[in-house]
């Protein structure tokens, strides 16, 4: 059942974010980098360790696309 909703409406969100802030093309295949976004989103509201703010978000949306447009 997530198949179908979930992952075309993620895909298009990131890479509707990614092409208007000035992102280089992405040479990555584009499931692993959401999992790369989504893993330890999903690890800190589950181990509440540490908070899941905008802060967080901004910083490993940052560091997984640059990750991402400088592989391969």
């Amino acid at each position: 059942m997530m198949e179908p909703v979930v992952k075309p409406l993620r895909s298009r969100k990131v890479i509707a974010w990614a092409t208007s802030s000035g992102w280089p093309t992405l040479d990555t295949d584009l499931d692993f980098l959401l999992d790369m976004i989504y893993g330890p989103m999903w690890y800190r509201l589950l181990n509440q360790h540490a908070p899941l703010d905008t802060h967080f978000a901004r910083q490993l949306i940052d560091f997984t696309l640059k990750q991402g447009s400088h592989a391969r």
